[in-house]
């Protein structure tokens, strides 16, 4: 694009900004699509599928430890609490992985806007990415937003992505408000706990001195960071992210 330049940050995502200044940040995302529970062996937008146990079939709240406090090959791994919202740790393997039979990979972007002061936000609070696509492409697997009584939604999906970023002040922070799982983690540690089936829940993170040294990073150092979400139950789906860190 003329007048920008952009900048390969990851396998999964890139990031683009405006040559002249600030700009709006537009992030590669990969989403895996899955079926509601109990859903039966068959074919659905075109896809060979069955229901997941992990979708549409819980409701638990907030749970922290649902995942274990570091990264295992790039991807949360099943964690103390698990049982207290996951089926188990063979159905969670496929959360955040392509499975044939079990979930449809789809790539999407998020787009950030430059809100001003240095701060990027992305906020969608009918956050629907996959309606149309993957088994739902010929509309199965729809329900209806709490809110929205005419238009179905596709509500059993993953989202991940991974950047590098670099941490320039101990004032700088990320947060992130969803429903439902949504995990952070800063070079392999978790940062951002919001596991569950929950309604729109907020975790925030401000690279202070002290959570650097925990983290055993510095400032100006680059980063890995990846971001894990969940969406898996009716009837609502949002999410928005807020950051002062530019990657």
């Amino acid at each position: 694009m003329k007048g920008f330049v952009c900048v390969a940050m990851a396998a999964a995502l890139s990031l683009c900004a405006s040559a002249a200044g600030a700009a709006d940040i537009t992030a590669k995302v990969s989403y895996l699509d899955f079926l509601y529970n109990n859903t039966p062996s068959g074919t659905y937008g075109g896809y060979t599928g069955v229901g997941h146990p992990d979708f549409n079939a819980w409701g638990c709240g907030v749970t922290t430890g649902l995942v274990q406090s570091t990264l295992v090959n790039r991807r949360p791994a099943f964690g103390p609490n698990g049982s207290q919202c996951i089926a188990s740790a063979a159905s969670f393997a496929s959360w955040f992985k392509s499975t044939p039979g079990t979930n449809v990979p789809v790539r999407g972007t998020l787009t950030l806007s430059d809100i001003g002061g240095g701060v990027h936000r992305y906020a969608n609070s009918a956050f629907y990415p996959l309606d149309g696509k993957g088994f739902n492409t010929t509309g199965d697997q729809s329900d209806h937003d709490c809110s929205d009584s005419v238009t179905p939604h596709n509500f059993a999906f993953t989202m991940q992505a991974h950047w590098t970023g670099t941490v320039t002040s101990t004032a700088q922070y990320i947060s992130i408000t969803a429903d439902d799982d949504t995990w952070l983690f800063v070079d392999n540690h978790l940062i951002v706990d919001l596991g569950g089936v929950h309604g729109a829940s907020t975790g925030s993170y401000t690279f202070s001195a002290v959570n650097l040294a925990l983290l055993g990073i510095s400032l100006n150092q680059p980063v890995a960071f990846d971001l894990f979400h969940a969406e898996r139950h009716t009837c609502e789906s949002s999410f928005t992210l807020t950051t002062t860190l530019t990657p």
